[in-house]
């Protein structure tokens, strides 16, 4: 079977407007997908979508960079088990300038996703 599970980035274009989402998907790791948005919320450039996505995907593989299966990235929907919850991220402001997400329908911030979901332990 697997641990199937997707974040769903919903980048904005020039003028704020969301786009048609990008899947990025997981067959296997699926109920860690919650630490790979930390770990990436994390490293920075919220406010940027092109490069946080591509943060996303390299915190996602970083383990398997050269692997054939596991993860993929689409523009449709795909399979997920339900025990799992898709993760939305999103923005809004000025061309993407403030980051949220949206989890089992409940919306965090950037600082309100880590706390609840990061398996890390965060040091202020």
């Amino acid at each position: 079977m697997g641990d199937r599970n997707s974040i769903v980035v919903h980048e904005p274009d020039a003028y704020g407007v969301e786009c048609n989402p990008l899947y990025l998907y997981s067959h296997w790791h699926g109920q860690h997908l919650d630490d790979v948005v930390s770990e990436a919320l994390l490293r920075g450039r919220t406010n940027d979508p092109a490069y946080f996505t591509r943060i996303l995907v390299s915190e996602m593989i970083k383990d398997d960079i050269n692997g054939a299966t596991g993860f993929g990235i689409a523009q449709t929907q795909q399979d997920h088990d339900s025990y799992n919850h898709m993760i939305h991220v999103k923005w809004h402001g000025a061309q993407g300038s403030e980051i949220y997400l949206v989890r089992d329908g409940k919306t965090y911030s950037k600082e309100g996703f880590i706390t609840k979901f990061s398996s890390r332990e965060i040091v202020t």
